[in-house]
């Protein structure tokens, strides 16, 4: 309920269902332009009993897979989830000039996928000063400012890299009871009890070379069984 209240949606849902799965298979599709890939893996504690049913609908999600993992071996691990990220996460232009910032769109899969470049007019104005600026509606105002001309634009090279603690994120939206052992609930997962959330963490990657633009995002949680005591009975 609580990611529920969060998301705004509830996942079972047939509507958000087939919403979902028609925006995978439009991102990803490879008929125009540059690539789009998702990929899912779901990393399970060998000897785990998974309900069947979640083996199935999971299959079904972003090219999702699930591998037999010992956690109990973390370098190997480590080694192994590494290798799945690496291997899973592999024009015409629109432009404005805006009172403070030059702003390029450059389109991607047909103008479904898009990234913008933003170019300060003053030299001066500093990076964290346009940041201050960015929103939901500052890009909207952007991108019903643009105009479609040709252009020759030169981009360096360059690799953008971010680290989130979901575990400092999430409980600011109310969904708290995912990482309490005695409070989540995850029978859909496994009938096996005390599952719990006791780590959650999201990495994010673009980078754009003379080939073209890569982004790569990995969030992954380790799902945790154990036993709750208390120390002090």
């Amino acid at each position: 309920m609580q990611l529920e209240n969060a998301l705004g949606y509830n996942i079972h849902d047939p509507k958000v269902q087939d919403f979902l799965h028609t925006g995978y298979e439009e991102v990803t599709n490879s008929s125009q332009g540059p690539v789009v890939q998702l990929a899912c893996a779901l990393f399970v504690q060998a000897g785990v009993h998974l309900s069947p049913d979640f083996i199935e609908h999971s299959a079904l999600w972003a090219n999702s897979s699930l591998q037999k993992i010992n956690f109990s071996e973390p370098n190997s691990t480590a080694a192994q989830i590494n290798e799945w990220v690496t291997s899973n996460t592999e024009g015409q232009f629109h432009t404005t000039s805006l009172e403070r910032f030059s702003v390029a769109e450059l389109p991607y899969l047909g103008e479904r996928v898009s990234m913008f470049v933003v170019l300060p007019s003053d030299r001066r104005t500093s990076l964290s000063q346009i940041e201050s600026h960015l929103s939901a509606k500052i890009i909207t105002v952007w991108a019903n400012s643009l105009k479609r001309m040709k252009m020759d634009i030169f981009l360096p090279r360059f690799r953008i890299q971010s680290h989130f603690d979901l575990k400092m994120v999430l409980p600011a939206l109310g969904i708290t009871d995912m990482f309490d052992p005695t409070e989540a609930d995850f029978k859909g997962i496994s009938e096996q009890g005390g599952l719990y959330i006791s780590e959650a963490i999201h990495r994010a990657k673009i980078e754009v070379t003379e080939e073209g633009a890569k982004a790569s995002g990995a969030t992954g949680s380790v799902l945790f069984i154990g036993r709750v005591t208390n120390p002090s009975e």
